[in-house]
Order: C-alpha cells, then structure tokens, then sequence
C-alpha cells in the first residue's frame, strides 16, 4: 500500500479511505435522488393549511429556506480534514473544531457500529 491510501479498520470490515468517500458520495446520490421530500411536503400542506393560513405559511417557508441556506453554507464551508487532505480553514476556529469532531466521530462510529 502506498501513502495514497489510508486503511481504515473495523470490526468487520476493511476499507480503503477512497473506497468509504465513494459509498458517502453514493449515499448523499441516492438521497437527493429518491428521498420522497416533495411528497412529504405536498402531503404536510394538504393536511394542515386553511385558505386563511397560505400567506402565513408562504412567509413561514421563505424564511425557513433562508435560515437552512445559511446553515448549508456553514456546512459547505467545512474543512474538516479527508484522506490525509488538511484543506485551509475558512471558519472560525471553534466552529471548524466542532464540524471537524463531528466528521471523526461519524466516520469511526460508521465503521465501528
């Protein structure tokens, strides 16, 4: 093996970092692809919106949409190191610290779950 691969143990399992960036890129695919998110949503708004209420929950939207945008960019921001990559930081160091902890924690409780 060389130093472009890093092995990652498991209890069961042998993965190459490449390899386990591959299935998280699958999985996200398969989520944006066919997670039923417009369904629920159609199904969310026939079964609670009046007449009266479709302005108030048209501006409820918008601002929800606003707020998720700018927790995605956040998200997006991410540095978080990946298959030895040390990318440059461009959060705020606490914030980067807590996304950074988050991914090894994910990351190993995958594998060892």
């Amino acid at each position: 093996m060389g130093s472009e691969y890093e092995v990652v143990y498991g209890k069961k399992f042998l993965f190459f970092s490449e390899e386990a960036l591959h299935m998280a890129r699958d999985f996200a695919t398969l989520c944006e692809k066919d997670f039923p998110v417009r369904h629920m949503a159609e199904y969310a708004c026939k079964k609670s919106i009046w007449q009266e209420d479709i302005e108030r929950r048209r501006i409820m939207i918008e601002h929800t949409k606003i707020v998720l945008k700018e927790l995605v960019d956040i998200v997006n921001a991410d540095r978080s190191p990946i298959c030895g990559s040390q990318p440059p930081v461009i959060l705020a160091s606490s914030m980067q610290q807590r996304l950074t902890h988050f991914s090894m924690v994910r990351f190993i409780g995958f594998f060892f779950a």
